[in-house]
């Protein structure tokens, strides 16, 4: 052969050979992804979900701010800057955009915000739709440009828990990862808007999650992380709140930050009511209504205090400074509290965090304020104003943790804990002791009718997959068979038998192996082996042995699933398959009531 000749390449041959075997590798994977303990899999999910929530988020951060800068100057929270015209009409245009929206949307597909992603964790096995996640982007934009009293947390955690469902679901992961997705870009949503990956982590698990695993701790600081670098990278190290210098708290004005927790705790529990109210009350106008009433508040309130539209972080770096007087405070800190209740509770998707944020820290400044005309001393409101927005935050949300690591991430300063801790406490025993109210998130779902929390045990079934416990060792044969089929059926030494019905195909029962193998030891020891006829006919439903009724689980099915489909349907075991329709996939193997018991126990 001539040493300048090339073989031929047959490129779609090789194609086809990549293609299988990355299907055997993405097989794998899953596989891996489905045991509670595959901890380098994890990792690498917490890393690429970390990135893809972070990115998302800072598309929407960059996407607002460059909207925003049209028309505010100097920066994008100048709404003050306008004039009164534009503030009036800017949040009713808002409003009536978002209702039109939403009225155009089905009803599944608005549900929107940190409260779908819990219901979507917790309901419906970490799956979140895309097409919420890119309504969530557009009703963000709109809201958070038009001025009304909101936050962009909300939709970024929306958007990052979102995308990082989408990335599990295109790759038909198990349900437990798809769940573990949603906590990793819930982490590293917050991580990348606050820059404190540490709260991020502990939003996760306090409110989306509601559960601590160890285990499941790795991907979720892995994505934080992730989450946070991007947004140095992109936006620099630098707080998103200008914090002067915070001073030393003499131990004496401990009593005043007691005090002050009484009041942020009946501050955050009147929100509370406030939300639920309007919720209940929502059913009497449609949302073309709502969205009108609601653009009507916003655009009243911000002729008398500008401050109150958009998420009013400027007005925290005004309260940090003491630049603004107490008159001005009181009205700023009624006007978000109402707007927000009002607009959350007529059913417009708004992030509340900022606002939450603001009406904290107006109290914590208000508090400074009685603190100086009582002591006749000069305050520094800005430990007070810090205070204020830690303990709104956490006792409203229910997540102190998170509340309290914020403060510590955001200052870099431990001194604020002590104080922060005593505060946030009362005011989180006031909400939740006093007034018997749950964070508000799940206060909201509620009032549709939705309970999203599981019992332990349910929640520890679903942080596995089916394919981590099913049964491999299985042979399908049919009802009537020949004796040297039998024979052949066992030489595999399986453990379970799929038989098909004479009288229907779809229709499978389950049989132990060893009941075959102990039939088939009687016929020889009635007639030795070498006089068995191999044409014999046996009838497998015909001789006594254990059977188990079966349907078909999707192979993506978490053991809290398995579990499930046992009660509902009253069957003893399930077939795992790539879909759950009977009679079209393949089964990949068996499981069992026993072996779903004997393994939380």
């Amino acid at each position: 052969m001539d040493r300048g000749m090339r073989l031929p390449i047959n490129h779609t041959r090789l194609g086809r050979a990549l293609g299988h075997y990355l299907q055997l590798k993405l097989q794998d994977f899953r596989h891996q992804v489905a045991q509670v303990d595959a901890l380098p899999q994890l990792a690498i999910l917490g890393l690429v979900a970390g990135f893809a929530a972070a990115s998302l988020t800072l598309i929407f951060r960059w996407t607002l701010e460059s909207l925003l800068s049209l028309y505010l100057h100097p920066h994008t929270e100048a709404f003050e800057q306008l004039n009164a015209w534009a503030r009036f009409f800017l949040p009713l245009l808002a409003a009536l955009a978002m209702a039109t929206l939403l009225t155009w949307a089905k009803p599944h597909q608005r549900k929107l915000g940190i409260g779908a992603v819990i219901e979507g964790f917790h309901l419906h096995q970490g799956r979140l739709p895309l097409v919420n996640t890119l309504l969530q982007f557009v009703l963000g934009l709109v809201s958070l440009g038009g001025g009304l009293s909101a936050g962009r947390e909300g939709p970024s955690v929306h958007l990052g828990a979102g995308i990082a469902s989408t990335l599990g679901q295109s790759l038909a992961l198990p349900n437990n990862s798809l769940r573990l997705l949603i906590g990793c870009g819930t982490a590293a949503s917050i991580a990348a808007a606050f820059n404190t990956p540490l709260a991020g982590v502990i939003f996760a698990m306090e409110v989306v999650m509601a559960e601590y695993s160890v285990l499941g701790f790795a991907p979720i600081i892995i994505a934080a992380i992730t989450g946070a670098v991007l947004t140095q990278m992109t936006y620099g190290a630098a707080p998103i709140f200008s914090l002067p210098a915070l001073p030393m708290l003499d131990p004496t004005e401990l009593g005043f930050c007691l005090l002050l927790g009484v009041f942020i705790g009946l501050a955050g529990a009147s929100f509370q009511a406030s939300c639920r109210f309007w919720q209940q009350n929502q059913r009497h106008y449609s949302l073309i209504q709502r969205g009108l009433l609601v653009g009507l508040s916003t655009g009243t309130c911000a002729l008398i205090a500008p401050q109150v539209m958009g998420m009013g972080y400027d007005a925290l770096n005004l309260m940090f400074a003491g630049g603004l007087p107490w008159l001005y405070l009181l009205l700023l800190v009624l006007g978000k509290g109402f707007l927000t209740s009002f607009t959350l509770g007529m059913g417009l998707p708004i992030g509340m965090i900022a606002p939450l944020l603001v009406i904290g820290g107006g109290l914590g400044a208000l508090g400074a304020e009685f603190v100086a005309l009582i002591s006749h001393a000069d305050q520094y409101p800005s430990l007070y104003v810090l205070i204020g927005m830690g303990a709104m935050m956490g006792s409203v949300l229910q997540a102190p943790l998170a509340a309290l690591l914020a403060l510590l991430e955001l200052t870099h300063n431990p001194q604020v804990l002590m104080p922060s801790m005593l505060t946030l406490m009362v005011a989180f025993l006031i909400q939740r002791v006093l007034f018997k109210q749950n964070a508000i998130f799940i206060s909201l779902l509620n009032g549709q009718g939705i309970y999203p929390h599981q019992a332990p045990l349910a929640q520890a079934l679903g942080r596995t997959g089916v394919m981590a416990v099913m049964d491999r060792r299985f042979v399908q044969v049919a009802q009537r068979l020949t004796y040297a089929q039998a024979r052949q059926a066992l030489i595999p030494k399986p453990h379970w038998l799929v038989i098909q019905s004479v009288k229907d195909a779809h229709t499978l029962t389950l049989m132990p192996a060893a009941a075959l193998a102990h039939y088939l030891q009687e016929l020889d020891s009635q007639v030795p082996t070498h006089q068995q006829t191999p044409e014999l006919t046996l009838d497998l439903a015909r001789f006594a042995a254990p059977r188990l009724s079966l349907t078909p689980l999707s192979m993506q099915a978490s053991l809290q699933e398995a579990d499930q489909s046992l009660q509902d349907f009253a069957v003893d075991a399930l077939v795992i398959c790539p879909s759950s329709i009977q009679g079209v996939s393949p089964i990949l193997g068996i499981l069992t009531r026993d072996m779903l018991e004997q393994y939380y126990r």
